[in-house]
């Protein structure tokens, strides 16, 4: 059985209440126990998961060997039963040192009314307590395992974020195989590592993964995952409490430091400041340093330029909007971890449906498949759109700013580089102006968006070729038949 490793402070309070072991005195407050169970909860869970599912349950009676728990109503207790009832065992297991059964129930049924009704006098429980004789008894005794268990939790880091399990198409090779190389040589490999995408792509995934491989060889590696609003508000209260030497010896005697959202940092200076010199220290100390944001280093604006250049200093890769395929793997892989088994038909259709954001194709999932598990109908997918509250028209597959000027240039056998370069022959301009007109067209870009994806000067340029082409599809069948095509392909 693997041991848990509980917060210190509580771990302490209890080994003195049990030096009086034998009297009735109150030894854990039920509270306190669920508090931990939770903690272990949402370790193994996403954040909606645990506020879908976890938060409103109550602990109410631990005693020989059997936990009551209170769900919100029968749909929570049922999914819960279904889905979490093992992984609530192990961990109540885990934490008392003794076989638990798991008993869910609802509000207002039979158990929780002979909760509230027993009234033995030699009850177990003093108000909402538990005695000397029921409360857990925590062994501080580490093996590797639970040490790195422990290792993960104050690193911050969720253990479920591996790289067995992430699934690698061409959108994420690159960002995938720089982190395993940085997390098979911390330091050496790529230093920074940046990468930068869309939201809900696998970013997170990709840092958690770095940190547990690296743990997982050596947990006595000092990891710290954080966002950057986190490093910001550490370093507001450590300048209040006059705790800056803390605060620095926090984040600079670090093996590894990732930081999630960088792209915020440029919104204060002070903060811009502190990483800096952070950064330095670590990086001439030859410890690894991995960011992860929304964008590029050269387009998060108001970013320092000495910063920029460090952030471009290592390996900078980007995850991009996962192909059909990967989201079919990807939607087929959390169906079964999660035990969901639904028609392949409908796992395609949802794969269809969100081309742009892995979170919300696994949050469709688990709606769908609930919706199936208490009607008991198969939908169809006119009425799936309608349980996902969605607009079948309005997810249609859209292109990305790369695939559109990638089939311009085939088109007319033309490089991107001269596309986005400064050559003004004809046969570069005319297909540079078919770009800029189906940026807009498709995508709906700002022209000053237009105008950065192309290397042009200002958006002036970017209407100008807009109405060029415009006014040639009007009178030409043939460039009009070439534009379609690229659109079509």
């Amino acid at each position: 059985m693997q041991t848990f490793v509980p917060n210190p402070q509580i771990k302490e309070e209890i080994e003195e209440r049990l030096e009086n072991k034998g009297t009735k005195k109150p030894v854990i407050n039920l509270d306190e126990l669920w508090k931990i169970a939770m903690d272990r909860v949402k370790i193994d869970v996403s954040p909606t998961n645990f506020n879908s599912w976890f938060k409103d349950l109550k602990l109410i009676r631990v005693q020989n060997g059997e936990a009551v728990i209170v769900c919100e109503n029968p749909f929570v207790k049922d999914w819960i039963e279904k889905q979490y009832h093992k992984k609530l065992k192990k961990i109540f297991t885990e934490i008392t040192r003794r076989e638990t059964k798991i008993i869910l129930t609802a509000p207002n049924s039979s158990i929780e009314k002979k909760n509230k009704e027993e009234e033995h006098p030699d009850k177990r429980y003093e108000g909402n307590y538990l005695t000397v004789e029921e409360a857990p008894i925590f062994n501080i005794e580490y093996s590797h395992q639970n040490y790195y268990e422990s290792s993960q939790q104050k690193a911050g880091l969720n253990p479920n974020y591996l790289f067995e399990n992430f699934i690698v198409g061409d959108s994420n090779r690159v960002a995938h195989a720089a982190s395993e190389a940085v997390a098979d040589n911390p330091g050496n490999a790529y230093n920074p590592l940046f990468i930068y995408g869309g939201v809900g792509l696998g970013k997170t995934h990709l840092i958690h993964a770095i940190g547990n491989r690296i743990l997982n060889k050596d947990p006595n590696k000092k990891i710290l995952y954080c966002s950057s609003e986190t490093f910001l508000n550490e370093m507001v209260e450590a300048i209040r409490t006059d705790k800056n030497i803390e605060f620095r010896r926090k984040h600079r005697e670090l093996d590894v430091l990732m930081i999630d959202d960088i792209q915020f940092i440029s919104n204060w200076e002070k903060a811009q400041i502190e990483l800096f010199h952070t950064f330095n220290t670590l990086q001439q100390a030859n410890k690894q340093i991995i960011f992860a944001s929304d964008r590029p280093p050269e387009q998060i604006e108001k970013l320092t330029d000495r910063l920029r250049s460090r952030f471009q200093g290592g390996m900078v890769a980007d995850i991009s909007k996962p192909e059909y395929e990967l989201r079919s793997a990807i939607i087929k892989q959390k169906s079964q971890d999660k035990g969901i088994s639904l028609p392949q038909n409908i796992l395609d259709y949802l794969a269809k449906l969100y081309d742009d954001n892995i979170r919300e194709l696994e949050g469709s999932l688990i709606k769908v498949s609930s919706h199936i598990h208490f009607g008991h109908i198969m939908p169809d997918e006119a009425e799936i759109a309608k349980i996902l509250g969605i607009d079948p028209a309005s997810k249609q597959r859209r292109f990305t700013s790369k695939e559109i000027i990638r089939a311009v240039c085939k088109e007319f056998n033309v490089s991107v580089r001269d596309v986005r370069g400064k050559r003004r022959t004809a046969d570069i301009v005319l297909p540079r102006q078919v770009c800029m007109y189906l940026l807009r067209k498709e995508l709906d870009y700002p022209l000053e968006r237009v105008a950065k994806e192309l290397n042009r000067l200002d958006h002036t340029t970017v209407l100008h070729a807009i109405e060029r082409v415009e006014d040639k599809i009007a009178v030409d069948d043939r460039l009009k038949n070439r534009v379609e095509g690229v659109t079509k392909e």
